[in-house]
Parts: C-alpha cells; structure tokens; sequence
C-alpha cells in the first residue's frame, strides 16, 4: 500500500505544481485557510479527538487530527483563518481496505487501480486553483493527510516535502496579503516540514508584532510544549485564554485552559 500511497501523492503535487503562477493583481483577498518531524511524546495528554464538519466548500470549521504523537486542528473560515494544535495521536486512516484514500474535507476522495494509478472516486477530476492560498491550503490537507498515513520513514519525509510546497504557497500570499492567520498557518507548515526551532521563532516574532490573535498564542503554547518548556508552554497557554476572552469563536480558550490543566497534573 505504501507504493499506491507514493503514487498518489506523486500524482496530487503534479497537478498542484503544474497551475500557472498567477498575477499579483489576481490574487484573491478571501482569506480561506487555515506541526512533525519527530515531535517529542507529552505525559498527560490525552485529549479528545475533535471530528471536522461537512463544509459548504472552503466556508467551514474544519477540524482534523493527525497521526504519530502530534495532532493539529485547522479552522477555515472565509475572512479569517485560525489554527490551534493539540496534543494527542490516533491510527492512520489515510487508506481503506477497498484501495481508497480519504482526503480532508474539501477534497474528492482517490481510488487506486491495480497498477497504482489514482483517480477520484467519482470519476471527475479534482477542481485545480490558480490562488496562491488555495494552493497553499490545499498542499496543508495533503502534508496533514501525508503524515495520517505515514507507515515508514521514507512516507514521513515525503509529508515533509508537502508541507514546504504549502510554505511557498503562504509565502506568495503573504507577499501580497496581510494575513495573520496565513502567518500562523505557514508557521505550522514549518514546524511539520521538521524545522521546530524555525517555527517557535516565527510565532514569538508574530506575537511580537501582535500579541492580540489568540490562535498564535495557543499555537506557540504547543510548540513549547512539544519541546518539554512548560513554563513558556504554560505563559502562551494563559495568553491564549486573556486574548480569547472576548472572542472564542475558534475554541481557542477552551484549548489553551485544557492545557493549562494537563501541565498542571
């Protein structure tokens, strides 16, 4: 199954690979959206798998958990995107028993024939984009998926590779576009491509310039974390929770005291 699951994902970086750079005039202002290598395992950390929700397209809460010792839930929300990560892990559900590959919400689900060629289930073709933070959401559900059903060193490498082509996605969007949650969605690309340190800095710098985006903070708390700092983990954690505290919309607050009350155990 690994070698349909190289196929596929060879197939799916092609077709994302193969759009035109668009125009910088172009680039669409909806901001539709949205860590790992080999993250260190958390005592304490058992918290309940959150399951995403049936999207109208990108307008959606989408939530989605992901294998090994880290998970990650991704919010999409046109305007405004939020991604908080939490601690946990859950078996690998990239493929079914009837050859199939479940792809996040969002995308079509892949079947593969005998000789490892994938297709959509339903026989179109998948819808391909030209905006740079499509592309960039996109190849974040594919790294995400990647790594969901990563069997073998060479597979969690591969998932890497994914989330750098979703890094210079981000970056042509955020060239053009101000964009915090794209900031801390890149961010999050980066911490999965392996580059741990490379992301704490990111969002320290990010928290820095503003320290009001709640989502960052809760990102930043979890990045600490995974690196076993609990003192750091638990000042983001709290930051978390005071910059929530008028607007929860993404649960940010109720994450960020989950775990506070893990590290206080």
């Amino acid at each position: 199954m690994t070698d349909d699951f190289d196929e596929f994902f060879d197939d799916e970086l092609a077709e994302a690979e193969s759009v035109p750079e668009p125009a910088s005039d172009n680039v669409a202002e909806a901001d539709v959206r949205r860590p790992s290598a080999e993250p260190a395992a958390l005592a304490n950390s058992d918290p309940a798998r959150p399951q995403r929700q049936s999207p109208p397209f990108w307008m959606v809460l989408a939530i989605a958990g992901i294998s090994l010792v880290l998970g990650v839930v991704i919010g999409y929300l046109v305007g405004t995107t939020v991604t908080i990560n939490e601690l946990g892990s859950r078996e690998p559900e990239a493929a079914s028993e009837d050859a199939s590959v479940e792809m996040p919400e969002g995308h079509p689900d892949i079947e593969l024939d005998e000789e490892g060629n994938a297709k959509v289930v339903d026989g179109t073709a998948a819808p391909v984009s030209n905006d740079p933070l499509t592309l960039a959401n996109n190849f974040f559900d594919m790294g995400m998926s990647a790594m969901n059903g990563a069997k073998s060193e060479e597979d969690q490498l591969k998932a890497r590779d994914v989330f750098k082509q979703a890094i210079v996605h981000y970056d042509e969007y955020l060239a053009n576009n101000a964009s915090p949650a794209a900031e801390v969605d890149r961010a999050i690309c980066v911490f999965y491509a392996g580059e741990h340190e490379q992301a704490i800095a990111d969002l320290e710098a990010f928290v820095a310039r503003d320290a009001t985006f709640a989502p960052a903070w809760a990102n930043l708390g979890m990045f600490y974390e995974s690196h076993g700092d609990a003192d750091k983990a638990e000042k983001a954690y709290r930051k978390a929770v005071d910059t929530a505290a008028e607007d929860d919309t993404y649960g940010v607050g109720d994450y960020a005291r989950e775990r506070l009350e893990a590290l206080s155990k």
